[in-house]
């Protein structure tokens, strides 16, 4: 018998049906009657119009006259047949979802095949990472790893989180539109979407109605935190840690023979997706498992060994891609976290009172807050204080459990469950601390120490743990509104709500229009050799921070090579390798026979010039004297653009 047939004996015996005659509010996922029930009343004009906002009509609780059984195992006895979900309920779920992240992000999707947020760095790197990974796919998917960046070097597309496992998904958009902007802007509309619906579905497996999972659903796919990180793709993308945490939980309250591979299938899409968020995930798996083991100690083992097998799936899965990763450090040794960094970029109790901007109606509360303590070193990556409504909530909730501790004898039979919310939240706190108690290389040793020995180091910055403090917060808050008497929940849940839609309100976030991509551009497409791109690094001394134009100015390179994806000696990612700095410091020159002569050893036959970007660099009279440079040839001019054929190049100084 294997692992998942011993789990239903388990969950099957005479002695859970008898325990289970115990009616539970914190009902299945089952279908619904309407927005009304779900928030757990007839009447009440603040959650009509959160309902409005929402644009769900048919979020709901349990089915009317209908009580659901669990019992002290987690199994739930009056669940509905299999398929009996109803999928117009969770559409219109998601499609709620979809609208508050379109409200929360505005206007990234006024502008969504046009603009970027915040600044042409990050975005840039991101809209180069969806559109390689599409043209690739169709033209050399065997060497989708050997990207058109850094050129002669090898895995460039391992030199940074590549996303894959977001980018691919998305890739008939960019076939269909040839726009990387709009490709990777969708993508990340969908990201939060799909983080907040696991949030939701975690809830609704652990018993909760549909308004609350909604609400936690919300809480958590949206949170300040995430949304300030909207430029790091790869920070937001957790988005499968819910369905990860769903499944495992699933493996005891309802087990299924494909749970196993679920688990396994949808672990390893989070790793494709985000290295670093798989890796968070991973431990918020861990958090899981102590709480099994906790609870139910021996009973525990088989559910564990089933989960065993998921995570051993996962790493054959990810092997495609953590390989090449590795052998890309091994590769460039100089690339390292320094301790010195992970430490500043860990959190302190502080952190979790830091606030981001807030937006018009929020914002200079969150000025206050702010200014009550003095901003920590790395701050803008440990803004993690979760909001005022959730911090609000969170205070109710605290004080109704002492309240209701009190007036009850023995652990209330939803405890195994706040618990589990507690766990994730717990541990995602410890862990956000950093190596050191303090961020002091001289303080406490914290359990994230373990996850420096890790290979590739993939945590560099350890506050974003907080995540999972959002979630298991998020949780909590659920399960806390799941229990209060159902003629009072509509009304919590739908000031829950508008508290959230007040505080989702978006700042005027900022948006990039990102620079065009001209006919001259696209002209490189038919030349041989590699690229260079001017102008690019400027080299002013040989000590750290010696070098200007890095974040500046490659990236818009890298972007721009959409439009031919030849090999682009340029490159813009997490480090850059030892031979690209030397090649940097050899054409500081250009155009000179010693930097003509660099050039053609690496290959490159074609320089392109930004115009607009040379003004003030050293490069500011490069493409004035390539026009009377022997052997330059002026191959295509648009705009500010232009484009030179130096295969030909005489490599010897020209006359006057």
């Amino acid at each position: 018998m294997d692992a998942i047939g011993r789990i239903r004996e388990q969950v099957a015996t005479p002695a859970d049906s008898e325990r289970s005659s115990q009616p539970s509010d914190l009902g299945p996922p089952q279908g619904g009657t309407g927005l009304r029930e779900a928030l757990g009343g007839e009447r009440g004009s603040v959650a009509c119009w959160a309902a409005t906002v929402m644009n769900v009509s048919s979020l709901t609780t349990d089915t009317a006259g209908r009580k659901s059984r669990v019992t002290s195992e987690g199994r739930d006895t009056s669940r509905p047949a299999s398929g009996s979900t109803n999928w117009k309920v969770d559409a219109g779920v998601f499609l709620g979802f979809l609208l508050f992240t379109i409200y929360a992000t505005w206007p990234v999707t006024l502008h969504i095949a046009t603009r970027v947020p915040y600044n042409l760095i990050d975005p840039l790197l991101n809209t180069w990472l969806f559109s390689w990974a599409a043209h690739a796919l169709v033209h050399a998917p065997l060497d989708i790893l050997d990207a058109n960046i850094f050129f002669p070097e090898k895995l460039t597309f391992a030199y940074t989180e590549n996303e894959l496992g977001l980018s691919i998904p998305v890739a008939p958009i960019y076939w269909l539109t040839g726009n990387g902007v709009l490709t990777v802007n969708i993508a990340t509309v969908l990201i939060y979407t799909v983080g907040a619906y696991g949030g939701y579905l975690l809830a609704r497996e652990l018993g909760v109605p549909r308004g609350p999972s909604f609400v936690a659903g919300l809480a958590f796919g949206l949170s300040p935190y995430r949304l300030s990180q909207i430029v790091h793709l790869h920070v937001v993308a957790i988005h499968l840690a819910p369905v990860v945490l769903l499944l495992l939980v699933r493996l005891r309250t309802r087990p299924a023979r494909w749970l196993v591979p679920g688990i396994g299938c949808t672990l390893a899409l989070q790793f494709w997706s985000s290295l670093s968020g798989g890796a968070i995930t991973v431990c918020a798996i861990g958090a899981w498992a102590l709480w099994e083991l906790a609870y139910r100690r021996r009973t525990s083992i088989q559910i564990l060994l089933a989960a065993s097998k998921g995570l051993i799936l996962a790493v054959a899965l990810t092997l495609p891609l953590a390989v090449p990763y590795m052998a890309a450090r091994r590769a460039n040794p100089q690339h390292a976290h320094p301790t010195e960094e992970v430490l500043a970029y860990s959190a302190t109790p502080l952190s979790y009172v830091s606030p981001v901007h807030g937006g018009p109606v929020l914002g200079d509360s969150n000025r206050w807050l702010a200014r009550t303590h003095t901003e920590e070193v790395g701050a803008w990556e440990k803004r993690l204080f979760p909001g005022w409504s959730m911090s609000v909530a969170m205070l109710c909730v605290a004080g109704g459990a002492v309240w209701s501790r009190a007036r009850r004898r023995g652990p209330p039979d939803w405890l195994h469950h706040a618990s589990f919310a507690l766990a994730i939240a717990v541990t995602g706190f410890v862990l956000s601390l950093g190596p050191r108690l303090g961020g002091d290389p001289e303080g406490f040793p914290l359990p994230f120490e373990v996850l420096t020995w890790t290979p590739g180091r993939l945590l560099r910055v350890p506050a974003r743990f907080g995540s999972l403090v959002a979630l298991g917060m998020a949780l909590a808050l659920a399960l806390a509104l799941a229990r209060a008497p159902r003629r009072w929940r509509r009304l919590l849940v739908g000031t829950v709500l508008v508290g959230l839609t007040i505080e989702l309100m978006p700042e005027q976030l900022s948006t990039v229009r990102v620079p065009d991509i001209t006919a001259a551009h696209r002209a490189i497409a038919h030349q041989d050799g590699a690229v260079l791109a001017l102008p690019t690094v400027e080299i002013i001394h040989a000590e750290a921070g010696g070098a200007v134009g890095l974040i500046e100015r490659e990236p818009i390179h890298v972007y721009l090579s959409t439009a031919h994806f030849r090999p682009l000696v340029n490159g813009y990612s997490a480090f850059q390798p030892a031979r690209w700095w030397d090649m940097i410091r050899r054409i500081q020159d250009f155009p000179s026979p010693a930097s003509l002569t660099a050039l053609r050893q690496r290959s490159v036959q074609t320089v392109v010039i930004e115009m607009t970007l040379t003004a003030g660099t050293r490069w500011e009279t490069a493409a004035e004297r390539l026009g009377t440079w022997p052997g330059v040839r002026l191959i295509a001019s648009d705009g500010d653009v232009r484009v030179y054929d130096i295969s030909q190049a005489d490599l010897s100084e020209p006359s006057d």
